[in-house]
């Protein structure tokens, strides 16, 4: 069954066109946020130094966080590639010869999750690898001296590496999840985009207006927010205190950067449990 749905992805322009423009926006996002972290850095030591020329200082936080910035963005489109894994069938017609074949619907659905999450972690993996190193030449050029990490922070660039693959495949194997549940390509999309993108930012003007802190915890729940959390693997934590909120801030509690990783995978169990049960008992239409 995995290799079934290996060669039917293979097959799909739409593969191609998806996990192109992955690894296409990872690099120019980088290249962006690099030249804009180049600009704030030349500004800031023009008016501390007064050589004409002043060699860019940016820690090393800021240059990962270059590479890795968009992650975030590109999530939607592993969700796109997740949701036509599985409804394009459905649009087809062609489920039905599937289903013929391969009649057990739940090892049907897992080869599919697999093989969408593999397609999603390599394209993720190549795109970030180029953008390590577009952002590691740009920053050659404009002779940054970066400051090393400090100890609590090592961790920093295997999970910009290895951590934003594995988010993407998350994403996308909880929108494969979605995809089941509504069988619908329209449908998920509309979903996914809502749950993404405006969701997020509804819910943020509503906590901003409401003045209701529990909320808040609501929106670091959602998957976007645990995306970015995740990706800054606490390099911009703020220091808490003994009860474990943090000092300074009016969040009652909110998850670091592992925590974070831990509800990205409560999304997609909860996804793909209820698009198997649904997958599994609902008629063909």
């Amino acid at each position: 069954m995995v290799r079934s749905e290996a060669v039917k992805l293979a097959g799909l322009k739409s593969t191609y066109w998806l996990l192109g423009l992955t690894m296409i926006l990872l690099p120019a996002g980088s290249a962006l946020a690099a030249w804009a972290r180049n600009l704030m850095a030349s500004v800031q030591n023009s008016s501390q130094n007064p050589n004409p020329d002043p060699v860019p200082i940016v820690p090393a936080t800021d240059l990962w966080a270059c590479v890795g910035g968009f992650v975030g963005t590109v999530a939607l489109i592993a969700a796109i590639f997740g949701v036509l894994a599985i409804t394009a069938e459905y649009s087809t017609k062609s489920i039905q010869s599937t289903l013929t074949a391969s009649p057990d619907r739940v090892r049907l659905l897992a080869a599919k999750s697999w093989v969408t999450g593999v397609f999603v972690f390599a394209a993720t993996l190549v795109g970030l690898l180029i953008s390590w190193a577009l952002v590691t030449v740009m920053a050659g050029q404009w002779q940054w001296q970066v400051t090393p990490l400090a100890g609590d922070q090592r961790h920093l660039p295997w999970v910009v590496m290895l951590g934003g693959p594995l988010v993407l495949m998350l994403i996308a194997r909880m929108a494969l999840g979605i995809g089941a549940i509504i069988r619908s390509t329209v449908g998920a999309m509309l979903t996914l985009i809502g749950l993404l993108t405006i969701l997020p930012t509804a819910a943020s003007l509503f906590v901003a207006v409401a003045n209701q802190r529990w909320l808040s915890v609501l929106v670091d729940l959602l998957p976007s927010s645990a995306i970015g959390t995740f990706m800054q693997a606490g390099a911009s934590d703020t220091v808490a205190g003994a009860d474990g909120s943090a000092v300074g801030s009016v969040v009652l509690w909110s998850p670091n950067w592992w925590q974070s990783l831990l509800v990205l995978i409560v999304w997609w169990l909860v996804a793909d449990a209820i698009g198997t049960l649904i997958f599994r008992r609902t008629d063909i239409r």
